[in-house]
């Protein structure tokens, strides 16, 4: 078994997935790049589902750099209060800590493929080639399109055993960034923008700080006295700019951010409830259990169970 702080290095092949309330995909791929010790920019891992309708993530958050590529079909995707109507050949990016939500159309469903990354230069690269976070959402040309669905079926389909095959993932991302990055400057589609204001500065504050301490003993008092105004105001805010309370929203964020831990790591449950924030493992048990459907050990079983021991 792989120690609590290792990474799954796994290749996944294609499966059917059983149909779950709230995870259920008709197909997906899910491979594990790995991890070749560039701290720079990393891919971490690469994908793509064809959802049932309906099928939904979040609200949650995720640790790493996140695209979406959307092949067929639609759907939505919520940040804040902007929900955005998406289909075909659209691309959307969710940021590192970002609670975001999105749902397949119960009508239209859509198949979209992934990549994701981090790296000590991942926000800087990011903001050199001109996306604006929270999210852009960009249109890409048949042409672009085509590239990058190129680019990404081949990351699903090596088999990532030589420093040739892994020379090439990295290679991959570049590409894929730099398609992404000359797409929005010719399509010139707006980008979601923070809110206005200094009510918005006051909500992006406690977002930010909720990201970085939200495995500690966080409270709407302790964040409203960090970052100087009134409790109820920063509740009241915080409600109105997000649709959730500041408890649902860090309850929210600390549950995604242990799935990625039971997902990752070895570790155990008690650790995973630590490391998420949650001084009691009964507690945590329970928050994930209401928000998840399945136990943290359930969840993680399941997860893990994506990924096939061999090729695409």
């Amino acid at each position: 078994m792989l120690g609590c702080l290792g990474l799954l290095c796994t290749v996944a092949r294609s499966i059917t997935e059983p149909v779950r309330k709230g995870f259920a995909v008709e197909k997906e791929t899910l491979v594990r790049l790995p991890d070749l010790g560039w701290r720079d920019l990393r891919p971490l891992f690469t994908g793509r589902s064809a959802c049932y309708g309906g099928h939904s993530y979040g609200p949650g958050a995720r640790p790493y750099h996140l695209v979406h590529f959307i092949v067929s079909g639609s759907g939505i995707l919520r940040m804040k209060e902007t929900t955005f109507h998406l289909h075909a050949h659209q691309a959307f990016i969710i940021a590192p800590n970002e609670l975001v939500y999105y749902q397949a159309d119960f009508d239209d469903p859509w198949t979209y493929e992934w990549i994701a990354f981090d790296g000590t230069r991942a926000a800087d690269l990011m903001s050199q080639l001109g996306f604006t976070f929270p999210m852009i959402v960009s249109t890409l040309t048949q042409s672009d399109f085509t590239d990058v669905d190129g680019q990404l079926t081949l990351m699903r389909q090596r088999n990532h055993k030589s420093a040739f095959d892994n020379l090439q993932d990295q290679s991959a991302l570049f590409v894929i960034l730099s398609t992404l990055a000359q797409s929005l400057r010719q399509t010139r589609e707006p980008l979601a923008s923070k809110d206005g204001g200094r009510a918005g500065s006051y909500v992006d504050q406690a977002i930010s700080l909720i990201g970085q301490k939200y495995n500690s003993d966080l409270s709407v008092e302790g964040l409203a006295a960090d970052i100087g105004i009134d409790r109820s105001y920063l509740s009241t805010i915080f409600k109105r700019q997000t649709g959730l309370t500041v408890k649902d929203y860090l309850t929210s964020f600390r549950i995604s951010r242990s799935q990625e831990i039971l997902f990752t790591t070895d570790c155990p449950v008690t650790q995973v409830a630590r490391m998420s924030g949650y001084n009691s493992v009964s507690y945590f048990s329970k928050a994930f259990k209401r928000q998840m459907g399945m136990s943290p050990n359930q969840y993680r079983r399941w997860r893990r169970s994506r990924l096939a021991r061999g090729g695409t």
